[in-house]
């Protein structure tokens, strides 16, 4: 099935809710991709950079047709350039335009920061420009039982952030004290749920790929016993590597080349965790992988998908000229017309009340409003008079 005819059908009530099309009631899917690394230059040898974006358009609407819960990009949005104001015009450029491409997706982007990102931007500055649902470069979210970690390695050693401000080498990386510290209270709360952990540069090595102190960060993991998978950048290979009982997967990079949309150099993936492992279903260049984990048994769903939506009515609710959000978390609601086209895109947090008119700019029509909380997918035709 086309996305446009899912989009279409969805709008007209004729197939269930985006929540409702994930594998069963005890299973998450999410799409996931890495260096994306998207600049308006020409090609080196093994970097096709212009040609992301067919790759992305083609992922996109791909993924789309699946309904993942959400899409996860390890880093390196777009290439480097100088420090220079010149480039700096030019790095946001390149990200207004890959965020054109992203933006179709339907559901929350969770972004990881990666050293390219930070060549011509500061990290505030990238931040603001990003499509990402957390305006923070390191932060977690809950998704069902499962618990996210987004970490940022983009420090230099005495502390100081990656950014065009102060210069640094990419391959001397490290995880700051205060973001060790707030790691470890962040995997204290979580407790018993199953933690996976996303950064762009690698820990489960002592390369010119990982952060320095990878060992002592490897030690934090290991010390709570919840970090099932940790998911990774930066190397364009990709590799892997269980350390600790701890999974360390290295996402292969969507900027490699051969330059085609369908070609091996096009890389993304849906992952699935359900029952005892992360399945990871490749894409073009990137093979089907199973990541078992027996802490995974820890994830406790609620009974039925019945619960889900009811769960998600008590903190979602549409009336005919107004869309209320109740619960306290983030939410991101995408607004389409019923060709499948994206009209709007909006991130809030906390309870907030839209109105019909604010959301789709006071144009007559016919329109899906996707809302995504920490509850699961919430789905509405509405019509604008």
């Amino acid at each position: 099935m086309s996305n446009l005819l899912r989009v279409a059908l969805l709008a007209f009530g004729l197939l269930p809710s985006a929540a409702l099309s994930q594998l069963g009631p005890d299973s998450l899917r999410f799409a996931l991709m890495s260096d994306p690394q998207y600049a308006d230059k020409a090609s080196t040898t093994d970097r096709c950079y212009r040609n992301t974006i067919p790759k992305m358009d083609t992922a996109v609407k791909f993924l789309n047709t699946k309904s993942p819960a959400f899409l996860l990009i390890l880093g390196d949005y777009v290439d480097a350039y100088t420090q220079t104001a010149a480039d700096t015009v030019k790095a946001y450029k390149d990200i207004d335009t890959l965020n054109k491409s992203v933006s179709k997706f339907v559901g929350p982007v969770y972004q990881v920061l990666g050293n390219h990102d930070e060549a011509s931007l500061n990290k505030s500055e990238w931040l603001n420009r990003s499509l990402g649902a957390v305006k923070k470069n390191y932060y977690s979210f809950d998704f069902g039982p499962f618990h996210f970690v987004v970490m940022d390695g983009n420090y230099s050693p005495n502390g100081k952030d990656f950014g065009r401000i102060d210069p640094w080498v990419w391959n001397d990386a490290q995880i700051p004290t205060e973001q060790k510290n707030w790691l470890t209270a962040d995997l204290d709360s979580a407790g018993d749920k199953p933690t996976i952990v996303a950064i762009h540069e690698n820990l489960n090595d002592s390369s010119d790929y990982s952060v320095n102190n990878s060992a002592e960060i490897r030690a934090i993991l290991q010390s709570h016993g919840n970090v099932t998978h940790v998911l990774q950048g930066h190397r364009h290979e990709g590799g892997y590597a269980k350390i600790a009982g701890i999974h360390y997967y290295t996402h292969k990079a969507m900027c490699n080349c051969p330059a085609g949309a369908t070609s091996t150099g096009n890389n993304f993936s849906l992952v699935t965790l359900k029952d005892s492992a992360l399945y990871i279903d490749g894409y073009y260049g990137t093979r089907d992988t199973v990541l078992a984990a027996s802490g995974f048994k820890k994830a406790l769903w609620p009974a039925s998908i019945g619960y889900r939506q009811a769960e998600i009515a008590k903190t979602v609710r549409f009336h005919t000229t107004q869309l209320e959000l109740l619960g306290e978390g983030s939410h991101t609601i995408r607004v389409q017309r019923v060709d499948g086209s994206v009209l709007a895109v909006r991130n809030g947090r906390g309870p907030r009340i839209y109105s019909l008119t604010e959301l789709t700019g006071g144009v007559a029509g016919v329109y899906l409003l996707t809302v995504h909380t920490d509850k699961g997918v919430f789905t509405k035709r509405a019509v604008r008079m």
